[in-house]
């Protein structure tokens, strides 16, 4: 028995996401907002820094990739200055918010940003 598939609408363009990437070196600790692009891409600037995520509801998510060129870590924390994870250099961490309105790991990638 084959797989049937419905195309609901056929995409004619590239898709994107407007505001949705940051890119940025730290001078010291960095604080994300409800505004803050998802997708993050942190260069600690010489030093480890701590990223404070903010309050948020069940569904939400940040990717953060640390693009240090040494060993420099970055602390993730949810706005209670509780630790989430850490993500080293090149690599990259999903963080999400559970259905009882807590910060999770949900995946560490080796060797992300480039």
């Amino acid at each position: 028995m084959g797989l049937k598939v419905k195309v609901i609408k056929q995409l004619t363009a590239r898709s994107a996401l407007p505001g949705a990437w940051d890119s940025t070196t730290a001078s010291g600790a960095v604080t994300l907002t409800k505004l803050s692009g998802q997708f993050q891409q942190i260069d600690p600037g010489g030093a480890g820094r701590d990223v404070t995520l903010p309050d948020s509801q069940d569904g939400d998510f940040f990717v953060i990739a640390n693009a240090a060129d040494a060993a420099e870590a970055l602390t993730v924390k949810d706005s209670a200055a509780s630790t989430i994870g850490s993500v080293s250099q090149n690599d990259m961490g999903i963080f999400y918010v559970d259905s009882v309105g807590a910060w999770q790991v949900f995946w560490m990638i080796s060797g992300a940003p480039s």
